[in-house]
């Protein structure tokens, strides 16, 4: 089926991108009342990172995801950097990310800077736009997903 049809059926601009038909189409499911299969408990940041679709993510062969940062950070006198990438995460990160209902902005901060191995200064430069997509990253990594086989 061609995607522009999709779009149009959906009331979408041509321009519209993969994650906002999987947000509009999640929303008339909402609006229906159909709570859908367990897929549909994912965010579309996530369905796009599962399927290998995500413009800005990249699944790497032992099981990380590099981000392309849509604002890289610039701090001090070295290079912006453009990149993250966070880790599979192991027992010893979520205990130093400390409890995420307590103060989810903290837990987030720390599992983003633990995974991607950067300070916590840097992390605290970014963009809000990186943010909400690190976050998504985090949680996708911290979900069932295949394994690596390493």
């Amino acid at each position: 089926m061609d995607i522009s049809l999709v779009k149009e059926k959906l009331g979408l601009d041509l321009s519209a991108s993969d994650v906002d038909v999987l947000a509009k189409i999640q929303d008339l499911r909402a609006q229906c009342g159909d709570d859908g299969p367990d897929l549909d408990k994912d965010s579309p940041e996530i369905q796009l990172i599962k399927a290998g679709q995500h413009d800005s993510c990249c699944t790497n062969s032992d099981g990380s995801i590099t981000v392309t940062l849509e604002v890289p950070v610039a701090f001090g006198k070295s290079e912006p950097i453009s990149e993250f990438t966070l880790r599979r995460p192991k027992m010893k990160d979520l205990r130093k990310a400390g409890d995420r209902t307590s103060n989810p902005v903290a837990y987030t901060a720390t599992m983003i800077a633990t995974l991607a191995g950067q300070a916590d200064k840097i992390v605290d430069e970014l963009d809000g736009q990186d943010v909400a997509l690190l976050s998504q990253v985090v949680s996708f990594l911290l979900g069932r997903r295949p394994r690596t086989g390493k």
